[in-house]
């Protein structure tokens, strides 16, 4: 914990918010970040006088428009986006004589792939991996290819134990040795 615990705590809250797939009860958030159900109130009514979170009813949150400024706001003055977005809607560009196609920018984020950008050649394409959706990376094609770029150290510390490989669809690797067999593909 930081020495300013309900900075600590605020963040907390604003990150499970993020990774929700929607609003999300009061209690479930106390308990996820393990933070007394008191205080969890009275933080979210203070950022919600800020504009960070919206209440959604029925004791439900979910996040307002200034973090969805702040999140924007990164997207600008990260470097990384900024050369990458020319590149991935020129390489989207030119691919576009051969279909529809999309195309991604992503990070590791632990063992997860959070993607930072997104190019497509068709608004009628629909997928999950929208800008600022964090997947498992076992079980992305873009997560795998970065995966297989890493150290088998690196790998391994990122799935130490059969726990964290995420199981969505009963077919992605569920072992380092079934995963290391979706990457060996890499050169």
């Amino acid at each position: 914990m930081s020495q300013v615990p309900a900075a600590d705590r605020t963040l907390m809250i604003l990150l499970a918010l993020a990774r929700s797939a929607g609003p999300i009860p009061a209690a479930t958030i106390a308990r996820e970040c393990q933070i007394p159900k008191s205080s969890v109130y009275h933080l979210l009514v203070a950022m919600q006088a800020r504009g960070f979170v919206t209440p959604a009813g029925n004791s439900m949150w979910g996040l307002g428009v200034s973090a969805f400024e702040v999140g924007s706001a990164y997207v600008r003055h990260e470097p990384m986006e900024r050369r990458a977005r020319p590149l991935l809607t020129e390489a989207v560009k030119k691919l576009k004589r051969i279909g529809s196609v999309v195309g991604h920018v992503g990070i590791l984020r632990g063992n997860d792939t959070l993607y930072l950008l997104k190019e497509s050649t068709s608004s009628s394409i629909t997928l999950v991996t929208d800008v600022g959706v964090r997947l498992p990376a076992n079980l992305t094609a873009s997560g795998r290819a970065m995966l297989a770029h890493l150290a088998d150290s690196q790998v391994r510390a990122l799935f130490p134990d059969p726990s964290a490989f995420t199981d969505r669809t009963g077919k992605g690797p569920q072992t380092l040795s079934e995963l290391r067999n979706c990457t060996q593909s890499r050169t």
